[in-house]
């Protein structure tokens, strides 16, 4: 149903998962600590009425690792990256946790490439999360 594909943006390899090309684009990101096959039990749904593309986040997944790049503003520069390439039209970005910060991000960046914005439990209060003792070293281990 999927194809996975790689693809160089800027520092990084993204690995991504695309579906057919069933609808309108829907781009799926996973939380920390996951890869895009998190997201199996509804793609066959979603595949049905949309063109998906399943990204694996930098250090996730197939995707590259980058040492010391791994905050928020590095996720949502390798999405605008590759929306750039990938997208002809606008897309509905869907974010699950760290994946929501990186579709928030992108989607502030690259407005014109956003059709519709859903995240799912992103940790909004950066500041807060980086303050927390460890927080940083928990995102680099992932």
């Amino acid at each position: 149903m999927l194809t996975e594909k790689t693809v160089q943006v800027g520092e990084v390899t993204v690995n991504f998962a695309e579906g057919p090309p069933s609808g309108p684009p829907l781009v799926l990101l996973h939380g920390g600590g996951d890869r895009w096959q998190y997201l199996l039990p509804i793609i066959p749904s979603l595949a049905l009425r949309w063109h998906l593309f399943a990204l694996d986040l930098r250090g996730h997944g197939k995707s590259g690792r980058v040492p010391g790049a791994y905050r928020p503003e590095h996720y949502a520069a390798d999405v605008v990256a590759w929306m750039d390439r990938h997208l002809a039209e606008p897309a509905i970005l869907f974010g699950h946790s760290l994946g929501g910060w990186a579709a928030l991000m992108a989607a502030a960046q690259r407005a014109e490439k956003v059709r519709a914005l859903i995240l799912g439990d992103p940790p909004l209060n950066i500041e807060r999360f980086w303050a927390i003792e460890g927080s940083e070293a928990r995102i680099v281990m992932w």
